[in-house]
Protein backbone atom coordinates (compact mmCIF):
# COMPACT_ATOMS: atom_id res chain seq x y z
CA UNK A 1 0.00 0.00 0.00
CA UNK A 2 1.47 3.31 -1.03
CA UNK A 3 1.32 6.27 1.33
CA UNK A 4 0.88 9.72 -0.17
CA UNK A 5 1.95 12.97 1.44
CA UNK A 6 -0.28 16.03 1.10
CA UNK A 7 2.45 18.12 -0.57
CA UNK A 8 5.52 17.16 -2.51
CA UNK A 9 8.26 19.78 -2.21
CA UNK A 10 11.76 18.64 -1.35
CA UNK A 11 13.11 20.69 1.55
CA UNK A 12 16.82 21.21 2.13
CA UNK A 13 17.98 22.00 5.66
CA UNK A 14 21.00 23.87 6.97
CA UNK A 15 22.81 21.79 9.61
CA UNK A 16 25.32 24.37 10.82
CA UNK A 17 25.90 24.15 14.56
CA UNK A 18 24.46 20.64 14.64
CA UNK A 19 26.87 19.30 17.25
CA UNK A 20 26.46 22.28 19.54
CA UNK A 21 22.70 21.98 19.39
CA UNK A 22 22.84 18.22 19.89
CA UNK A 23 24.97 18.64 23.00
CA UNK A 24 22.57 21.20 24.41
CA UNK A 25 19.72 18.70 24.12
CA UNK A 26 18.21 19.55 20.74
CA UNK A 27 18.86 19.71 17.01
CA UNK A 28 17.85 22.79 15.09
CA UNK A 29 17.12 22.44 11.37
CA UNK A 30 16.59 25.53 9.26
CA UNK A 31 15.08 25.17 5.76
CA UNK A 32 17.25 26.91 3.17
CA UNK A 33 15.80 25.78 -0.16
CA UNK A 34 12.90 23.89 -1.73
CA UNK A 35 12.52 22.05 -5.02
CA UNK A 36 8.95 21.79 -6.27
CA UNK A 37 7.70 19.27 -8.79
CA UNK A 38 4.84 20.22 -11.08
CA UNK A 39 2.33 17.96 -9.32
CA UNK A 40 0.35 18.17 -6.09
CA UNK A 41 -0.86 15.21 -4.02
CA UNK A 42 0.25 12.65 -6.62
CA UNK A 43 3.39 11.09 -5.10
CA UNK A 44 5.66 13.14 -7.35
CA UNK A 45 8.45 13.37 -4.75
CA UNK A 46 7.84 10.50 -2.38
CA UNK A 47 11.24 8.95 -1.57
CA UNK A 48 14.54 10.87 -1.42
CA UNK A 49 18.09 9.45 -1.24
CA UNK A 50 21.40 11.36 -1.05
CA UNK A 51 24.78 10.49 -2.57
CA UNK A 52 27.49 12.33 -0.64
CA UNK A 53 30.27 11.88 -3.21
CA UNK A 54 28.36 13.43 -6.11
CA UNK A 55 26.32 15.77 -3.89
CA UNK A 56 23.18 14.64 -5.64
CA UNK A 57 19.67 13.90 -4.39
CA UNK A 58 17.64 11.20 -6.12
CA UNK A 59 13.85 11.25 -5.71
CA UNK A 60 11.05 9.01 -6.93
CA UNK A 61 8.20 10.49 -8.96
CA UNK A 62 5.57 7.76 -9.03
CA UNK A 63 3.04 9.85 -10.92
CA UNK A 64 5.35 10.50 -13.87
CA UNK A 65 7.30 7.24 -13.40
CA UNK A 66 10.80 8.66 -13.23
CA UNK A 67 13.67 9.25 -10.81
CA UNK A 68 14.69 12.90 -10.57
CA UNK A 69 18.30 13.96 -9.98
CA UNK A 70 19.00 17.15 -8.04
CA UNK A 71 22.45 18.74 -7.84
CA UNK A 72 22.79 20.19 -4.33
CA UNK A 73 26.47 21.11 -4.44
CA UNK A 74 25.05 24.54 -3.61
CA UNK A 75 22.42 23.53 -1.05
CA UNK A 76 20.64 26.87 -1.14
CA UNK A 77 20.20 26.55 -4.92
CA UNK A 78 19.26 22.97 -5.89
CA UNK A 79 19.21 22.27 -9.63
CA UNK A 80 17.27 19.51 -11.39
CA UNK A 81 20.00 18.17 -13.68
CA UNK A 82 18.30 15.09 -15.09
CA UNK A 83 15.53 12.53 -14.76
CA UNK A 84 15.56 8.81 -15.51
CA UNK A 85 12.40 7.32 -16.99
CA UNK A 86 11.35 4.00 -15.48
CA UNK A 87 8.92 3.26 -18.33
CA UNK A 88 11.30 0.73 -19.94
CA UNK A 89 11.36 -1.25 -16.70
CA UNK A 90 7.79 -1.18 -15.39
CA UNK A 91 4.63 0.69 -14.56
CA UNK A 92 5.67 2.79 -11.57
CA UNK A 93 8.66 3.72 -9.41
CA UNK A 94 8.13 3.03 -5.70
CA UNK A 95 11.46 3.55 -3.97
CA UNK A 96 15.06 4.67 -4.44
CA UNK A 97 18.18 4.01 -2.34
CA UNK A 98 21.83 5.07 -2.66
CA UNK A 99 25.13 3.56 -1.50
CA UNK A 100 28.55 4.96 -2.51
CA UNK A 101 27.54 6.05 -5.98
CA UNK A 102 25.17 3.15 -6.64
CA UNK A 103 21.53 4.12 -7.16
CA UNK A 104 18.93 1.35 -6.79
CA UNK A 105 15.33 1.84 -7.91
CA UNK A 106 12.31 -0.37 -7.15
CA UNK A 107 9.78 -0.54 -9.99
CA UNK A 108 6.42 -2.31 -10.00
CA UNK A 109 5.19 -4.07 -13.10
CA UNK A 110 2.05 -3.44 -15.09
CA UNK A 111 -0.04 -5.20 -13.94
CA UNK A 112 1.27 -4.83 -10.39
CA UNK A 113 0.65 -8.51 -9.67
CA UNK A 114 3.53 -9.53 -11.96
CA UNK A 115 7.13 -9.76 -10.67
CA UNK A 116 8.73 -6.35 -10.21
CA UNK A 117 12.17 -5.01 -11.07
CA UNK A 118 15.15 -3.43 -9.35
CA UNK A 119 17.23 -1.22 -11.63
CA UNK A 120 20.77 -0.17 -10.75
CA UNK A 121 22.33 3.08 -11.99
CA UNK A 122 25.45 5.07 -11.20
CA UNK A 123 25.27 8.58 -9.73
CA UNK A 124 25.32 10.07 -13.24
CA UNK A 125 22.18 8.14 -14.18
CA UNK A 126 23.88 5.51 -16.34
CA UNK A 127 22.27 2.06 -16.40
CA UNK A 128 24.23 -0.67 -14.61
CA UNK A 129 22.05 -3.74 -14.04
CA UNK A 130 18.49 -5.09 -13.93
CA UNK A 131 17.07 -7.66 -11.49
CA UNK A 132 13.70 -9.41 -11.27
CA UNK A 133 12.16 -9.51 -7.77
CA UNK A 134 8.79 -10.32 -6.20
CA UNK A 135 5.49 -8.67 -7.04
CA UNK A 136 5.11 -4.97 -6.18
CA UNK A 137 8.51 -4.04 -4.66
CA UNK A 138 7.41 -1.20 -2.40
CA UNK A 139 10.70 -0.36 -0.70
CA UNK A 140 14.38 -1.26 -0.99
CA UNK A 141 17.62 -0.66 0.89
CA UNK A 142 21.29 -1.63 0.83
CA UNK A 143 22.93 -3.75 3.51
CA UNK A 144 25.37 -1.74 5.67
CA UNK A 145 28.37 -3.02 3.68
CA UNK A 146 26.70 -2.26 0.34
CA UNK A 147 27.07 -5.80 -1.00
CA UNK A 148 23.37 -6.61 -1.13
CA UNK A 149 20.03 -4.95 -1.81
CA UNK A 150 16.85 -6.07 -0.05
CA UNK A 151 13.36 -5.30 -1.31
CA UNK A 152 10.02 -5.53 0.48
CA UNK A 153 7.65 -6.98 -2.12
CA UNK A 154 4.11 -6.24 -1.04
CA UNK A 155 2.33 -8.64 -3.37
CA UNK A 156 -0.98 -6.75 -3.36
CA UNK A 157 -3.93 -8.54 -4.99
CA UNK A 158 -5.66 -7.24 -8.07
CA UNK A 159 -8.65 -4.97 -7.46
CA UNK A 160 -11.10 -7.83 -8.05
CA UNK A 161 -8.95 -10.30 -6.06
CA UNK A 162 -8.73 -12.61 -9.06
CA UNK A 163 -4.93 -12.57 -8.71
CA UNK A 164 -3.21 -12.45 -5.32
CA UNK A 165 0.58 -12.88 -5.52
CA UNK A 166 2.57 -13.93 -2.48
CA UNK A 167 4.29 -11.27 -0.44
CA UNK A 168 8.05 -11.73 -0.30
CA UNK A 169 11.45 -10.19 0.37
CA UNK A 170 14.13 -10.33 -2.34
CA UNK A 171 17.86 -10.40 -1.55
CA UNK A 172 20.09 -9.25 -4.40
CA UNK A 173 23.77 -10.22 -4.23
CA UNK A 174 25.48 -7.50 -6.26
CA UNK A 175 28.80 -9.34 -6.68
CA UNK A 176 27.19 -12.57 -7.86
CA UNK A 177 24.33 -10.89 -9.70
CA UNK A 178 21.83 -13.30 -8.14
CA UNK A 179 18.43 -12.88 -6.49
CA UNK A 180 17.02 -14.97 -3.64
CA UNK A 181 13.34 -14.61 -2.82
CA UNK A 182 12.40 -15.06 0.83
CA UNK A 183 8.93 -16.60 0.93
CA UNK A 184 6.36 -17.12 3.67
CA UNK A 185 5.04 -20.46 2.40
CA UNK A 186 6.32 -22.30 5.50
CA UNK A 187 3.64 -20.43 7.46
CA UNK A 188 0.72 -21.55 5.27
CA UNK A 189 -0.10 -24.32 7.75
CA UNK A 190 0.20 -22.00 10.76
CA UNK A 191 -2.67 -19.58 10.14
CA UNK A 192 -4.48 -20.43 13.38
CA UNK A 193 -1.33 -20.00 15.47
CA UNK A 194 -0.58 -16.66 13.83
CA UNK A 195 -4.12 -15.42 14.47
CA UNK A 196 -3.81 -16.46 18.11
CA UNK A 197 -0.68 -14.31 18.31
CA UNK A 198 -2.60 -11.36 16.94
CA UNK A 199 -1.49 -11.45 13.30
CA UNK A 200 -4.27 -10.11 11.07
CA UNK A 201 -5.15 -12.50 8.22
CA UNK A 202 -8.15 -11.51 6.16
CA UNK A 203 -7.63 -12.15 2.42
CA UNK A 204 -10.32 -13.80 0.34
CA UNK A 205 -9.43 -17.52 0.32
CA UNK A 206 -5.78 -16.49 0.57
CA UNK A 207 -2.94 -18.54 1.95
CA UNK A 208 -0.80 -16.99 4.67
CA UNK A 209 1.94 -16.31 2.11
CA UNK A 210 -0.55 -14.50 -0.11
CA UNK A 211 -2.04 -12.53 2.76
CA UNK A 212 1.23 -11.25 4.24
CA UNK A 213 2.26 -7.98 2.57
CA UNK A 214 5.81 -6.70 3.30
CA UNK A 215 5.80 -2.91 3.28
CA UNK A 216 9.12 -1.69 4.66
CA UNK A 217 12.31 -3.19 6.04
CA UNK A 218 15.38 -2.26 8.03
CA UNK A 219 18.64 -4.15 8.47
CA UNK A 220 20.71 -4.63 11.62
CA UNK A 221 24.10 -2.91 11.79
CA UNK A 222 25.95 -6.22 11.35
CA UNK A 223 23.93 -7.01 8.22
CA UNK A 224 22.69 -10.35 9.55
CA UNK A 225 18.97 -9.77 10.07
CA UNK A 226 16.20 -7.80 8.45
CA UNK A 227 13.04 -6.65 10.21
CA UNK A 228 10.10 -6.32 7.84
CA UNK A 229 6.82 -4.54 8.52
CA UNK A 230 3.68 -6.41 7.48
CA UNK A 231 1.44 -3.36 7.65
CA UNK A 232 -1.92 -4.84 6.71
CA UNK A 233 -1.22 -7.78 9.01
CA UNK A 234 -0.20 -5.74 12.08
CA UNK A 235 3.01 -7.73 12.40
CA UNK A 236 6.77 -7.77 11.84
CA UNK A 237 8.75 -10.55 10.15
CA UNK A 238 12.33 -11.32 11.14
CA UNK A 239 14.57 -12.60 8.34
CA UNK A 240 17.99 -14.25 8.44
CA UNK A 241 19.79 -12.72 5.45
CA UNK A 242 22.50 -15.40 5.10
CA UNK A 243 19.99 -18.26 4.81
CA UNK A 244 17.23 -16.19 3.16
CA UNK A 245 14.71 -17.63 5.64
CA UNK A 246 11.96 -16.16 7.80
CA UNK A 247 12.93 -16.70 11.42
CA UNK A 248 9.68 -15.55 13.00
CA UNK A 249 6.56 -13.42 12.64
CA UNK A 250 5.64 -11.26 15.65
CA UNK A 251 2.27 -9.56 16.10
CA UNK A 252 2.28 -5.93 17.21
CA UNK A 253 -0.81 -6.06 19.41
CA UNK A 254 -3.48 -3.40 19.45
CA UNK A 255 -4.58 -0.30 21.28
CA UNK A 256 -8.22 0.19 22.22
CA UNK A 257 -8.71 3.93 21.74
CA UNK A 258 -12.25 3.70 23.11
CA UNK A 259 -10.82 3.35 26.62
CA UNK A 260 -9.64 6.96 26.58
CA UNK A 261 -6.28 8.63 27.05
CA UNK A 262 -3.78 6.82 29.32
CA UNK A 263 -2.96 8.63 32.57
CA UNK A 264 0.49 8.32 34.13
CA UNK A 265 0.72 8.31 37.92
CA UNK A 266 3.83 8.67 40.04
CA UNK A 267 4.06 7.31 43.56
CA UNK A 268 6.47 5.80 46.05
CA UNK A 269 6.76 2.04 45.78
CA UNK A 270 6.92 1.56 49.53
CA UNK A 271 3.63 3.39 50.03
CA UNK A 272 1.97 1.19 47.41
CA UNK A 273 3.20 -2.15 48.77
CA UNK A 274 3.86 -1.27 52.42
CA UNK A 275 7.38 -2.61 52.00
CA UNK A 276 10.34 -2.08 54.36
CA UNK A 277 12.89 0.62 53.60
CA UNK A 278 15.80 -0.36 51.39
CA UNK A 279 18.82 -1.43 53.44
CA UNK A 280 16.85 -2.88 56.38
CA UNK A 281 17.46 -6.51 57.42
CA UNK A 282 15.23 -9.05 55.71
CA UNK A 283 16.01 -12.14 57.81
CA UNK A 284 16.39 -11.53 61.54
CA UNK A 285 19.71 -12.56 63.07
CA UNK A 286 21.03 -13.94 59.79
CA UNK A 287 24.78 -14.31 59.35
CA UNK A 288 25.98 -12.72 57.20
CA UNK A 289 23.19 -10.14 57.36
CA UNK A 290 20.81 -10.13 54.37
CA UNK A 291 19.45 -6.69 53.58
CA UNK A 292 16.76 -5.45 51.24
CA UNK A 293 18.47 -4.31 48.05
CA UNK A 294 17.48 -2.27 44.98
CA UNK A 295 14.62 -2.87 42.60
CA UNK A 296 14.78 -3.27 38.82
CA UNK A 297 11.98 -4.19 36.45
CA UNK A 298 8.20 -4.05 36.55
CA UNK A 299 5.54 -4.73 39.16
CA UNK A 300 2.02 -5.80 38.22
CA UNK A 301 -0.96 -5.80 40.57
CA UNK A 302 -4.46 -6.85 39.55
CA UNK A 303 -6.33 -6.75 42.84
CA UNK A 304 -9.03 -4.17 42.17
CA UNK A 305 -11.65 -5.45 39.71
CA UNK A 306 -10.40 -4.69 36.20
CA UNK A 307 -8.01 -1.91 37.18
CA UNK A 308 -4.30 -2.59 36.74
CA UNK A 309 -1.30 -0.96 38.36
CA UNK A 310 2.05 -0.96 36.59
CA UNK A 311 5.24 0.11 38.33
CA UNK A 312 8.61 0.87 36.75
CA UNK A 313 11.62 2.20 38.64
CA UNK A 314 13.05 5.45 37.24
CA UNK A 315 16.44 4.74 38.78
CA UNK A 316 17.84 1.38 37.72
CA UNK A 317 21.11 -0.01 39.03
CA UNK A 318 23.47 -2.41 37.27
CA UNK A 319 23.37 -4.55 40.43
CA UNK A 320 21.05 -7.51 40.14
CA UNK A 321 20.93 -8.83 43.70
CA UNK A 322 17.78 -10.62 44.68
CA UNK A 323 15.15 -8.96 46.82
CA UNK A 324 13.77 -11.18 49.58
CA UNK A 325 10.37 -10.86 51.17
CA UNK A 326 8.93 -8.40 48.62
CA UNK A 327 5.20 -8.73 48.18
CA UNK A 328 4.23 -9.35 44.57
CA UNK A 329 7.52 -11.08 43.79
CA UNK A 330 9.20 -7.88 42.60
CA UNK A 331 12.88 -7.71 41.71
Amino acid sequence: MKSFSPTFPILLFLLAGLMANAQSGGIKLTPIATHYTDRFDQASAEIVAFDAASKRLFFSNAQANYVGILDISKPNAPVLVDSISMAPYGGGVNSVAVFNGKVAVAVESSPKTDPGKVVLFDAQGNFQALYTVGALPDMLTFTPDGTKILTANEGEPSDDYSVDPEGSVSIIDLAAGTVKNVLFTDFNTKAAALRNRGVRLFGKNATVAQDLEPEYLTITANGKKAYVTLQENNAIAIIDIATAKVIDIQALGYKDHLTGTPVMKEFFLNELLNMPELGTPVFKDSLPPVKLSGFSGLFFDRTQSNDSIYVSSRSRSERRSRTHGARGGGR
